[in-house]
């Protein structure tokens, strides 16, 4: 009788656990999708920030709404901690929704809010009221998991306690970490901090009995809650300490740079803005109002160089005669450099920016979204800094001479180039710079007008360190890029933040754990094989990833940033090369997380297309597993057999040494390569790819990967295959020749796979 009584608890236990599974991956799809709500992806950025009428920020935002926000996020931060705080809908008979947040004796409400807000209707094409469907989506999912078991302390999602929890990334995928961070993309100034505190702490104060001495289970929660998520008057000089050692870094980083960015992450990159109207004072918050602000940021990052003073490490307009009232506001307000520009900045910089009215100022649309030109950057840059009246006459007639074609490319790259230096001169604090110009053409302009376009470097020097910069201003897009300073002492600093980083090595808490990472990651970026080691991490990453059978996806947000196109594009192309074997589906996590990546990519841009694109293409997943990706079937072929995109596929192919892989890859090359002689893109077309390609088809002495590439050659390429096999083989048999440590077999077999009469 009691091997069914034991088997029974078994299978009850299984089931427990099962179910426990099931609902920990059901919670985590869901807060993946909650996920994307809440932070927008704005081309590079990642913000709270959404045009949609039904966001929690527009929610949240709206004016009669936003007094009670503090009320709204304080409760979702204790609904993150597990504190039952009573937040219920309601329904008028107009039926519209009503989000309250109850007292503890619920017979009384802190807060009644309206769900419904007014916004633009793409359906009706006019301004209706909206009801907040995704914000009250995602309040009610606070709601409903408040009180998860694997939330808990010693859930699978807890806040880690150590590095080993820490690197598995579990965290991420907790409601504490998605409220905190959206409380800080929410928070602009020391106001709102002490508003929101003070909200929370009226929520709390009321779970206090009204005997002092009775401190029941609840009232201790909400004192360690609080104490928790805000530092304690009588241990503030623990949390000083951190903000020291945050500050410490950044200057241990601002030390001895010529220019305001130490790295490529620091640089304002373009992002996705609201219109701002200058006649209200207000954005244009609505999704159709929002535009790429290439041509604004470009600006940015140029006044940024010019106006730093490298000796204070501060921006400053004192130098300038009659700059802008609205330049020198900026600068005042912005005047240390940051870590990253903000969506605040850059809004404050398009407030500068926009609705001037004056003929000279190419804008895009309603006096804001400046047209990318040459030209059009000079006006921008002598009304800004005073410089008008004396240089307006200047640049228009260097806008003659290109409408004209009066002069020859050279004479004006000439003219152009000496008048860029001297303006740049009169305005940049730091003297001692060189301008140079190239790639120098004339266009067309988006707003149809004659304009110059180029890049413009500029090199400046301070104390023995090198650094530079370059805008790339092209008819429909301008970029500002900056290159590592050179000088610089990396080996001091570097050692400073080892030294600094063992204040926290044994990693107590949370926040020193973060704080230990954030130092070593700091400390990476001066190591100068750093891009080398990040390519490292993200293929030993995605291979630890497959081996925990992708329970640990979140590890791969921990390694760097996925800012910037070239990481983004070297992610999401060794994700699908380790995974090319795995049986993969729209669901599958490793596709999922890809897609992420490439949804927050303008992919009608050609250029990124070719960039992140060919993976999908070479391991044949382009027409199945991305169906949100409306490309047309003739375009594929053309990106996957572009310059760049290309190139890139086989590099990282070939950076593991995978011949089976290499070998699908190159067939699919093959099949949409319709050159007769092989495409210049091809791997065998340059002389570092063809000696990679040969270590890895022969590294365990053997034909038969080799023979396999040279069948997919002869079958793909029927008219030449047999004159390119025949090339290939005599450069692996000189290969062959010149290494001491293969056989003379493999010389044999090759040479018995030449034909003969071949021209």
């Amino acid at each position: 009788m009691t091997q069914p009584i034991h088997f029974s608890i078994l299978f009850f236990r299984l089931d427990q656990r099962m179910r426990k599974r099931r609902n920990l991956k059901k919670y985590i799809c869901a807060y993946h999708s909650k996920l994307v709500h809440m932070f927008n992806e704005n081309d590079i950025y990642v913000s709270i920030a959404s045009g949609k009428s039904d966001s929690l920020i527009h929610f949240l935002k709206y004016e009669p709404v936003r007094k009670y926000s503090k009320y709204i996020l304080a409760s979702l931060l204790l609904l993150s901690e597990g504190f039952g705080v009573p937040i219920s809908f309601t329904a008028d008979s107009n039926k519209k929704t009503f989000l309250n947040i109850w007292k503890k004796d619920s017979k009384d409400v802190h807060c009644t809010v309206c769900m419904d807000v007014p916004g633009y209707n793409p359906v009706t094409d006019s301004f209706d009221d909206i009801p907040q469907k995704e914000a009250k989506s995602i309040i009610d999912f606070f709601i409903c998991h408040h009180n998860s078991k694997f939330l808990k302390k010693t859930g699978e999602l807890a806040e880690p306690d150590s590095f080993d929890e820490f690197s598995t990334g579990a965290f991420l995928n907790s409601l504490g970490f998605l409220i905190q961070m959206y409380i800080f993309e929410f928070i602009d100034n020391a106001h709102d901090v002490i508003e929101f505190v003070q909200a929370v702490y009226e929520i709390l104060i009321e779970y206090l009995p009204s005997n002092s001495n009775a401190l029941n289970k609840q009232t201790q929660k909400a004192f360690r809650l609080f104490n928790r998520c805000f530092a304690p008057i009588d241990n503030i000089s623990i949390g000083l300490e951190y903000i020291a050692t945050a500050e410490r870094i950044r200057e241990i980083k601002a030390i001895n740079r010529a220019l305001p960015f130490f790295c490529l992450s620091q640089v304002p990159m373009f992002c996705k803005i609201p219109e701002y109207c200058s006649t209200s004072g207000t954005y244009l918050s609505e999704y159709t109002n929002y535009f790429t602000n290439c041509g604004e940021t470009a600006l940015l990052g140029l006044f940024c160089c010019l106006l730093y003073d490298a000796a204070t490490q501060k921006y400053t307009t004192t130098h300038l005669k009659r700059p802008d009232p609205k330049l020198v506001a900026f600068f005042d307000k912005y005047k240390n450099p940051r870590e990253s520009a903000s969506l605040e900045m850059h809004n404050d910089w398009n407030k500068v920016i926009s609705n001037r009215s004056i003929d000279d100022l190419g804008y895009a649309s309603n006096k804001n979204q400046v047209v990318s030109g040459v030209l059009n950057m000079l006006y921008f840059i002598v009304h800004l800094t005073g410089n008008y009246v004396k240089e307006t006459p200047k640049i228009a007639k260097l806008g003659a001479y290109a409408s004209t074609n009066e002069l020859s490319n050279v004479d004006l790259h000439t003219k152009l180039s000496c008048y860029i230096t001297k303006l740049l001169s009169k305005i940049s604090k730091n003297k001692n710079f060189t301008c140079l110009l190239s790639k120098i053409c004339i266009g067309t302009r988006t707003d149809n007008k004659t304009d110059i376009f180029g890049l413009i470097e500029l090199k400046y020097i301070y104390s023995q360190i090198t650094q530079r910069t370059y805008i790339s201003i092209q008819p429909r897009h301008s970029l500002f890029i900056i290159f590592e300073a050179i000088g610089c002492p990396f080996k001091t600093m570097e050692l400073e933040l080892f030294l600094l980083s063992r204040n926290y090595s044994k990693k107590k808490s949370f926040i020193e754990i973060l704080l230990h990472e954030y130092i070593i990651q700091n400390m990476y970026k001066f190591q100068p094989m750093y891009p080398m080691n990040i390519v490292n991490n993200i293929k030993n990453t995605i291979q630890l990833v497959v081996k925990e059978d992708f329970k640990t996806m979140n590890r791969l947000h921990l390694i760097e940033p996925l800012e910037y196109i070239h990481s983004k594009s070297e992610m999401v192309c060794y994700c699908l090369m380790f995974c090319c074997k795995e049986k993969l589906n729209t669901e599958h996590p490793i596709i999922r997380f890809t897609s992420n990546i490439l949804s927050s990519i303008s992919l009608s841009s050609p250029c990124y297309q070719e960039r992140v694109l060919p993976p999908l293409v070479y391991f044949d997943l382009y027409k199945t597993h991305y169906p949100y990706i409306q490309i047309d079937e003739s375009k594929w072929s053309e990106i996957a057999l572009g310059k760049s995109g290309c190139p890139a596929v086989f590099r990282c192919v070939l950076d593991i040494e995978a011949p089976d892989i290499f070998i699908k890859a190159l067939d699919m090359y093959s099949k949409l390569d319709k050159n007769a002689n092989m495409s210049n893109t091809s791997p065998f077309y340059f002389h570092m790819t063809i000696k990679a390609i040969f270590r890895c088809l022969f590294k365990n002495h053997e034909t038969a990967n080799a023979f396999e590439v040279l069948d997919i050659l002869k079958r793909n390429y029927p008219e030449n295959g047999s004159a390119i096999c025949n090339h290939i083989i005599l450069i692996w048999i000189v290969y062959i020749c010149s290494q001491k440590d293969y056989p003379e077999q493999l010389i044999i077999d090759l040479f018995n796979r030449l034909e003969e009469n071949v021209s």
